[in-house]
């Protein structure tokens, strides 16, 4: 059970990660209001901040601490409800079914994660 619940969860981080690189491609700072910055200075801040996130989410993960991942979880579920009320956003480019695709599913696998992981703990 132990071996499924890290495959869910690495499956739900590569949904993330993909779908950071997908953001990169639709200009996802323009939604979190850093388009006030130049584009380029928008875009560097938007990439610094997720290699800030990745190497905390590496770290983490790969000392195990089961409570950082339940807050990953947390972390990736309401990203999903973030991007679902900004959805009809002028500058949201998540309209594709591929771009949802990542979004939802890094959120869905977050969802059965912590479900099986509150099973293995019991």
């Amino acid at each position: 059970m132990e071996s499924f619940c890290t495959a869910l969860f690495a499956l739900g981080a590569a949904f993330f990660i993909a779908h950071s690189m997908d953001a990169v491609n639709k200009q996802e700072w323009r939604i979190l209001g850093l388009s006030r910055l130049n584009e380029s200075g928008a875009r560097a801040s938007f990439i610094i901040g997720h290699i800030i996130l990745f190497v905390v989410l590496i770290y983490f993960v790969l000392t195990l601490s089961g409570a950082f991942l339940f807050i990953i979880n947390i972390l990736l579920i309401a990203h999903a409800i973030a991007h679902y009320f900004l959805r009809n956003s002028y500058e949201n480019q998540f309209q594709s079914l591929f771009s949802n695709i990542l979004i939802y599913s890094a959120a869905f696998t977050a969802i059965w994660h912590t479900v099986f992981w509150a099973i293995h703990l019991a």
